[in-house]
């Protein structure tokens, strides 16, 4: 398998990253424009009521630097050990996926029992990932 492979997915959440920052931006812009938040309340995101939208955005761009954190080192650990297999690349693929869902939920309807389904299926992912990074370092690959 082409080793390499394992950078799609890691390349489509970081997109979807960078689209949160865009879709995050202009909610922000639009929201002080309309005077729904003042814009000194952005000086540390404290103060006057934001948004409840707003509010969703920026937490669900921060959970996009927590978990995924693990999940590109468990990327690059793939490829670096030349181990990259249908499995791996599955389990990638699919912990992308759950984060979409994630923040679609999130910035959505926001249902909090979705969203929490949502987080535990890549949680779990996650954890298989990793169980199979320490399997292969305890047999040797």
């Amino acid at each position: 398998m082409r080793q390499e492979l394992i950078f799609l997915p890691a390349a489509i959440l970081a997109l979807h990253t960078l689209a949160l920052v865009f879709i995050t931006g202009r909610a922000r812009v639009q929201a002080t424009k309309k005077g729904e938040v003042k814009l000194s309340y952005f000086k540390v995101f404290q103060g006057d009521d934001c948004p409840e939208r707003l509010l969703a955005l920026s937490r669900n761009f921060s959970n996009l630097f927590e978990l995924p954190v693990l999940f590109y080192t468990a990327s690059v650990i793939f490829f670096v050990t030349n181990t990259v297999d249908l499995i791996s690349l599955a389990l990638c693929w699919a912990f992308v996926v759950s984060r979409g869902i994630h923040t679609f939920i999130h910035i959505t309807y926001n249902k909090v029992v979705h969203r929490f389904a949502a987080f535990l299926v890549g949680f779990a992912i996650l954890i298989f990932l990793w169980l199979r990074i320490v399997w292969g370092i305890i047999v040797g690959g």
